[in-house]
């Protein structure tokens, strides 16, 4: 421990207000009688609260808590008190603020909370994330069990649901191979009583304990979550619901509420189908609480709709901020119904902290010196995201570990509801947590370092305030039900055109308990307005409860009237405000008794006069793929083929228009994904919810088999490569075999799927087939080529893993589109593709270990840089494989990286570029992958050039940090610039500065 904080907690002990001193031990039972004093029957968890001298479970006060070194050993995160060691130093410095003087409380108050509710086992939370373990022994009797696929049995331990702890002596604990070998767990049961029918008729059979999506099963064990996605669920569900008060360890902040698990994917990086599967089961399965801690990397139809039938049925969704220090909005944050938590940290927050902590590694290798004294707890942790769609903050270096807490909050809340006979829904309780908030104000994030911009209400960095769960109670236990106030339009982040359009409509669920109410819509410029810069532009009132209710329409010129009157909405926004022409619409519902609820939406005013009649064209659902350009019809027309999240695919004319030849004026769909077929019958689909159907990804078009006619080659998510004529009719459908990605083969080091992640290409790769061959990288780790007719090419699949038999199999995912290239100078392409398999610099299956969790894998980043050790020994592989599967001469290159696999699923393989560099009429190739250097290779797998990773001295003077460009996630392209026939690649990237900035997470 640093000396100053020694002198400081030395200090704080002499010179603080005295706490009541705790003379003899007092009653264990935690959480104790109703309004008991804070301090008094905590939870006897060594990391709750070790660090405070007035801990009564340590063991001067007869408990079992040693003490720990400073305040980071704790669990200050939910705490509700100021700690000791920063009681005098930390202090509310904003003048106008109600506490200024007074110290600065380090968490959420889960503690404060506690005196009204520790939680309630009927109230469950599902963790959709990456499985659980059963062997956790501060989950195992968390677990909420299905009670409809279980025989009757007492009621052991008294806690009112079917629950782990009745089964008791009925289950042989060794039945289940993942857990305690002596005591029984969920999956010790589930494999008891599956008996093969589904005995609740709910389309899920033998869920016990959740349901694994990922394997399709019902055992949601966490198999193969690798890299820093390790273990995210069972993080996840302890930082919502561990049990704690067990001298274990720590103590969730929901800690009588149950755990369904439902393991969607092997990491936090999704697929937005997965977690509609997940969404929509946890909803029938009772959830009161979904958390979500996962990047959806697509937006369907099932999603959107599964996210709303969810809110429907009562469920509150708790969801992550992600984890990049940027504010743009993630899949499933951007629908309507979540709650989105992001985090705040302290201003030293792992600053030369002297000791490991839960969020990561120490940063004493970097130089920082050691850990220098609080100054504020209001930082906006750099590892989570901002902007205009945010709600709360928790506190926790990543948006995971806040999500989690957060989830856990919003348990307490419920439960306290029901305490009163009250069933709060999802909108009541996001009003009474965002209600209850505790606001952060400018002088109060004055510390160490640049301070977050923040301001009285609502702002980007911290929303509508830290969490405050003892305030929220307080709203619940007064029976003071906020109303009702949800924006359904204008979508998020709608395109307005004040030249073309007169009007907005404006439909929002509003409702109140006490009867009618009112409404108010306002409108102000940008996207944190102060209550101030509010104007009114609409008023109801004698409203009753109503569900998507049309408000009524606010008339453009009005909200053109906020912005100057030379203002040209055409223009593009300056650089130095990209928010320049956002407007911010809030609705205020009041109900007869005087509270009020909001909701805020941004949209933006721009006008585009060379938008072609027809366009902007909304899809509701994601367009992540690229449209192809082709005349189809051979009308000397180009038409455009688009492809969409939702696995449709559409051909429009120049007009916007459903080109009437293609599938009779319709799109053709996907099927339904094989993980949901046989859940149709669930009350979610039955209901509506569109059967998720995968992502159709980017098409190629090209003419197969030489007959003049073009045709459509769509690769869908799922693992489907169909190919459509000219006119949508499908020709033939070939795919990935999915029994070499079966869930028996997949484990930590093994990483595979079944699915396509990169759309297929399309050249003529084997000499002996006619025509043009389809070539697609298989999530399996293998390379797929079929023939114009789908015949599966002589060689392929040709796997690219090092290693793909147990017992120890190693491999992972190909993620991107093959490149094809010219290698050799005969008449057909190579195949290169960039594989996701961490592998040591020799290309050998020893790499070092990598990290196992977000915040650790960017410390290792910066450490490994500033120290310059290299790559440390860990690397990926580039192969080119010739059409006949066997590598090419040269081939795989070694690229060494620092952090290859910082974020699973998204790296560390990049896209690659090839093209004739040095006209010797064959193709270099320009390669890179995350953390490692851009660099060309020749044909023969020789490095020809590494591209420099400085910014030149001839780079926009405007740009201010020079330090070192980093490659995370970012491709290269190669593209002649200046028309002279000469090849540059081009590259951006995040600057080591960017990435510090990242990891000194409460600095800017």
């Amino acid at each position: 421990m640093h000396p100053r904080l020694v002198v400081a907690a030395v200090a704080c002990l002499l010179l603080a207000p005295a706490s009541p001193a705790l003379a003899a031990p007092v009653e264990r039972d935690f959480p104790g009688p109703a309004g008991s004093p804070l301090r008094e029957f905590t939870p006897n968890d060594p990391a709750f609260d070790c660090s405070e001298p007035d801990d009564e479970d340590g063991p001067g006060n007869g408990g079992t808590v040693e003490s720990c070194g400073t305040v980071w050993d704790a669990q200050s995160q939910i705490w509700g008190f100021a700690p000791s060691s920063t009681r005098l130093t930390t202090l509310h410095k904003d003048p106008l603020g109600p506490r200024v003087g007074q110290p600065q409380r380090s968490g959420i108050s889960a503690d404060a909370a506690w005196k009204t509710t520790a939680g309630r086992p009927d109230v469950p939370i599902a963790i959709l994330d990456t499985g659980i373990q059963w062997g956790s022994e501060e989950l195992r009797l968390q677990i909420a069990l299905n009670a409809g696929e279980l025989p009757a049995v007492p009621d052991l331990d008294g806690n009112g649901v079917v629950s782990v702890g009745d089964f008791a002596g009925l289950v042989a604990p060794a039945r289940g191979p993942n857990g305690d070998r002596t005591k029984v767990d969920a999956q010790d049961i589930l494999l008891r009583y599956s008996d093969g029918i589904d005995d609740d008729g709910n389309g899920y059979v033998d869920d016990i304990a959740g349901w694994d999506f990922f394997d399709g099963d019902n055992d949601a064990f966490d198999a193969s979550s690798y890299s820093s996605a390790g273990n995210h669920g069972t993080g996840r569900a302890n930082d919502a619901a561990r049990r704690g008060h067990d001298s274990a360890g720590k103590v969730g902040v929901c800690p009588r509420c149950t755990i369904i698990p439902v393991r969607v994917w092997d990491t936090f990086v999704v697929s937005g189908d997965h977690y509609a599967m997940g969404a929509a089961y946890s909803a029938d399965a009772g959830a009161k609480v979904i958390e979500v801690a996962l990047g959806a990397l697509s937006n369907s139809p099932s999603a959107k709709a599964a996210t709303r039938y969810a809110y429907d049925k009562g469920v509150v969704l708790a969801v992550v901020s992600s984890d990049l220090n940027t504010a743009n909005h993630n899949y499933p944050t951007n629908y309507d119904e979540p709650i989105k938590v992001n985090g705040t940290v302290a201003d030293t927050y792992g600053l030369g902290a002297a000791e490991a902590n839960e969020f990561g590694l120490p940063l004493t290798d970097l130089g920082l010196g050691a850990q220098a004294p609080v100054g504020t707890y209001f930082r906006n942790s750099n590892l989570t995201q901002y902007g205009s769609h945010l709600h709360v903050s928790a506190v926790g270096d990543t948006g995971s570990f806040a999500t989690g807490q957060a989830a856990g909050g919003f348990g307490l809340v419920i439960s306290a509801g029901k305490d009163r006979g009250l069933d709060l829904s999802p909108a009541e309780v996001k009003q009474i947590v965002t209600l209850s908030a505790e606001d952060v104000l400018p002088g109060d994030t004055v510390g160490i370092g640049v301070p977050d911009l923040a301001q009285e209400g609502f702002d980007e960095k911290f929303a509508y305030g830290r969490l405050d769960l003892g305030a929220a109670m307080t709203f619940v236990q007064a029976g003071k039900v906020p109303p009702t106030a949800l924006f359904r339009g204008p979508r998020w982040w709608q395109l307005v055109d004040p030249d073309k359009e007169t009007s907005l409509p404006i439909v929002a669920d509003s409702g109140a308990r006490t009867g009618t109410h009112s409404a108010v819509v306002e409108a102000a410029r940008g996207i944190e307005p102060s209550d101030s810069e509010f104007t009114t532009v609409l008023t109801r009132t004698g409203l009753g409860d109503a569900d998507a209710r049309a408000l009524g329409s606010v008339p453009t010129r009005d909200l053109a009237a906020l912005f100057p009157p030379t203002t040209d909405f055409s223009r593009p926004p300056s650089t130095s405000n990209v928010n320049e022409y956002a407007v911010t619409l809030r609705v205020r519902v009041t109900d007869a008794s005087g509270n009020v609820g909001e909701d805020r939406r941004v949209i933006w005013l721009h006008s585009d006069p060379d938008l072609l009649p027809g366009f902007p064209q909304f899809m509701d659902r994601g367009g992540e793929s690229s449209p192809r350009l082709a005349d189809l019809d051979g009308d000397a027309q180009l038409d455009v083929i688009v492809t969409d999240s939702g696995g449709r695919t559409r051909v429009l004319d120049r007009q916007g228009r459903d080109a009437p030849f293609w599938n009779g004026g319709t799109g053709v769909l996907a099927p339904v994904l094989p993980e949901i077929a046989a859940h149709a019958s669930a009350p979610a689909y039955r209901a509506g919810v569109p059967l998720p159907r995968g992502v159709s990804l980017t098409p190629a078009v090209a003419d197969l088999d030489g007959d003049g006619a073009l045709e459509v080659v769509v690769t869908n998510s799922a693992g489907r490569v169909t190919v459509y004529d000219r006119f949508g009719r499908e020709r033939f459908v070939v795919g990935v075999d999915r029994s070499l990605s079966a869930p028996a083969v997949r484990t930590e080091d093994y990483h595979v799927k079944s699915g396509l992640f990169g759309a297929a290409s399309v050249a003529d790769v084997v000499a002996s087939m006619p025509g043009l061959e389809i070539v697609a990288g298989g999530l399996d780790g293998r390379v797929y080529v079929w023939g114009a007719d789908g015949t599966p090419a002589p060689g392929f699949p040709r796997s690219v893993n090092s290693k793909d038999s147990a017992p120890d199999a190693r491999g992972a995912e190909l993620i991107t589109a093959p490149t094809l290239a010219q290698l050799d100078g005969d008449a057909q392409m190579e195949v290169v593709i960039a594989g996701s398999e961490v592998v040591d610099s020799t290309g050998g299956t020893n790499p070092p270990a990598g990290a196992t969790d977000l915040a650790t894998a960017y410390r290792t980043l910066v450490r490994r840089i500033a120290n310059g050790t290299g790559a440390l020994g860990a690397a990926s592989l580039v192969h080119a494989l010739d059409g006949d599967g066997s590598p090419m001469p040269g081939w795989p290159v070694v690229l060494d990286a620092l952090v290859p696999d910082v974020l699973p699923f998204v790296g560390p393989a990049h896209q690659l570029a090839a093209g004739d560099v040095d006209g010797d009429g064959v193709d270099e190739v320009v390669l890179s992958n995350t953390s490692g250097e851009v660099e060309t290779y020749g044909a023969d797998g020789t490095r020809r050039t590494t591209h420099a990773s400085e910014v030149g001295p001839t780079a926009d003077p405007r740009i201010t940090d020079r330090t070192k460009v980093l490659n995370l996630f970012e491709y290269a392209s190669l593209g002649d610039l200046e028309g002279g026939g000469v090849l540059s690649a081009f590259k951006g990237g995040l600057t080591l500065g960017g990435l510090t900035n990242l990891v000194l997470v409460g600095q800017n």
